[in-house]
């Protein structure tokens, strides 16, 4: 491409986005979600930047200058781990949305969907600009330059896991501690303090349009400090099970489509398929310690969810308790029980030497954790195995035969 071209290009494009940006960041302050209008201009610019999909924009402003300088001035430039990465989260932030989107399109009645008091109100032209370009043309705009312009490598998925995965999660991690901690803040200042401080301009416009968000009934700190419903730990039932499923569900979810951005970045590259000779494997006696530690501590934790499974009052659907708090009950606890069912068999193949699949028994076993992380955090214990692995694979510890 003329160079002169690729300048003129690249300008009317950090041009156009930066107009975008400034646009969506000043329809957060004029126009927010209407549980917003009880804050002032600071607290809506931190309710507007706890959203993820308001960071992972900003993240891809500051990618794409990055590729336009295109490792000039010996800058960083980015190279395959982190367009994975980067594409991953902006899957996520495309799914997630118009998932969400249209679940609370289709029930507005807030006494049934509890979705309805977390959402923002598309009444206008620029609300959906803002939203369509937030939550899909960046995503076109990413998704087609890596796939045209983009130099493809090949990225060996086997090995993916034993350090590019946990680089892709350092993001996802700060993320969650963002939230978590003005999260903390605000439960510690209470309800109050927002709802008094309300401005009177505000307040009319509640009342006329949208008067359920000054009745507590519908809108507390919780939802007030949290972008995602699933983010609050106070709802009426089961709201610890209801954070660490929407928590390490997204961990799961990123991880699946970094996965799926492996194979498609493969898929491009067009290379012959080289026909896998199944090799015979056999396991030390260290690695034999480590997967019966495994085998023991999940078995212990497999008992644990089903006995949690057991307590049917935490998820018997009598009252007036909305029926999604409910099922984040028996929903972590399935996904905990197949998790550690799927340790156990891919570690009893192991053990056998039948079967062999380190990707998947790292996920299996590290999930199979983190879905019970909120009983007593007893189930940190499973990464005990997995870290010594690791270590004794690094030669960090003397081999034992």
């Amino acid at each position: 491409m003329n160079k002169k071209l690729k300048i003129t290009l690249w300008s009317l494009f950090f041009t156009y986005f930066s107009a975008f940006l400034v646009l969506s960041a000043t329809m957060a302050q004029i126009d927010p979600a209407p549980r917003y209008h009880v804050f002032g201009e600071v607290n809506k610019m931190f309710a507007d930047m706890s959203f993820w999909t308001t960071q992972t924009n900003w993240m891809f402003f500051i990618f794409f200058i990055f590729v336009a300088l295109d490792g000039k001035w010996g800058i960083w430039k980015p190279g395959k781990v982190a367009w994975i990465n980067f594409l991953a989260y902006f899957t996520l932030t495309m799914a997630l949305f118009w998932s969400a989107l249209s679940a609370t399109l289709s029930n507005q009645n807030i006494d049934s969907n509890p979705l309805v008091a977390y959402a923002n109100v598309y009444n206008s032209f620029l609300k959906w600009f803002i939203t369509v370009t937030t939550h899909l043309v960046t995503y076109i705009i990413a998704i087609t330059y890596y796939i045209v312009v983009v130099k493809k490598e090949k990225i060996d998925i086997k090995s993916w896991y034993k350090k590019d995965l946990l680089v892709g999660w350092i993001y996802p991690i700060f993320y969650l501690l963002f939230v978590s901690i003005r999260m903390l803040i605000m439960f510690k200042i209470g309800l109050g303090h927002y709802v008094d401080g309300i401005s009177e301009k505000d307040k009319t416009f509640l009342e006329n349009n949208y008067e359920w968000v000054l009745n507590d009934k519908y809108v507390d700190i919780g939802v007030l400090a949290t972008p995602y419903f699933f983010f609050n730990p106070l709802v009426a039932k089961n709201g610890l099970e209801l954070f660490v499923l929407g928590t390490i569900g997204c961990l799961l979810l990123i991880t699946a489509c970094q996965y799926l951005m492996i194979v498609v970045n493969n898929a491009l590259l067009k290379e012959k398929k080289v026909k896998e000779v199944n090799k015979n494997f056999e396991i030390n006696r260290a690695e034999k310690i480590f997967s019966y530690i495994k085998l023991s501590i999940s078995t212990v934790i497999l008992g644990l969810a089903i006995y949690k499974l057991t307590i049917i009052e935490n998820y018997n659907f009598k009252g007036d308790i909305q029926s999604l708090y409910y099922l984040v009950y028996p929903l972590i606890y399935i996904f905990a029980i197949i998790a550690n069912i799927a340790t156990i068999i891919l570690t009893s193949l192991r053990l056998k030497n039948k079967y062999n699949n380190p990707t998947l028994e790292f996920l299996t076993s590290t999930f199979s954790g983190l879905f019970m992380i909120q009983v007593y955090g007893i189930s940190i214990l499973i990464f005990i195995p997995i870290v010594l692995e690791r270590i004794y694979k690094n030669k960090k510890i003397p081999s034992l035969k």
